[in-house]
């Protein structure tokens, strides 16, 4: 017996391979001068606004930039979504010191989600399993609600909108960084 792959595929990861050191520098220096714009969350995470210097629009971020446009559009067509020109980006960054987490939560109205790690010492993502209602009733095993997915240095996860996710806190001295980048298709 072999899966039939019908339904479009909800995960979708790469690896970005260039210089983070600048774009660590500019996150740093971005903390240092901004913390008005700043917004504390679960447990001590710091997050900057989206409408105060947008990370997407750094120039730290121009060879990412690239390499992300000719990414997403894999998911994007595996997705069936409609191909437009009329893509509007929104983001922001996220540093989890020692014990800090994002509690779960979704995008509303996002079309896709991309997760950039930029520091990943500890702290998995996890998306809640969208089939995990629909098995309810069935002789599975328990542990199937949410899935765990391993995360890197310089990873790129990309989901829609839709989907609940969370992290697990960052068990390191080390700080996690992540740059998110919310695409909407008018």
């Amino acid at each position: 017996m072999e899966p039939e792959n019908l339904l479009p595929s909800i995960v979708w990861r790469g690896n970005y391979s260039g210089n983070l050191d600048l774009i660590k520098k500019r996150i740093y220096s971005y903390i240092e001068s901004k913390p008005y714009s700043m917004t504390n969350l679960y447990g001590n995470c710091i997050q900057s606004s989206a409408a105060d210097e947008p990370p997407h629009e750094w120039e730290e971020l121009t060879d990412f930039n690239t390499w992300f446009a000719d990414s997403y559009m894999e998911p994007w067509k595996n997705w069936n979504y409609e191909l437009t020109d009329n893509i509007v980006p929104k983001s922001w960054f996220t540093y989890y010191p020692k014990e800090a987490y994002a509690g779960a939560h979704t995008h509303n109205m996002v079309s896709l989600i991309c997760i950039f790690y930029v520091n990943a010492p500890s702290g998995n993502l996890e998306i809640q399993n969208p089939l995990f209602y629909h098995w309810e009733g069935t002789p599975r095993r328990n542990g199937l609600e949410w899935l765990e997915i391993p995360v890197n240095t310089g990873d790129v996860i990309m989901i829609p909108g839709w989907v609940n996710h969370r992290t697990k806190p960052n068990e390191s001295d080390d700080n996690r960084m992540i740059i998110t980048i919310n695409l909407y298709a008018h």
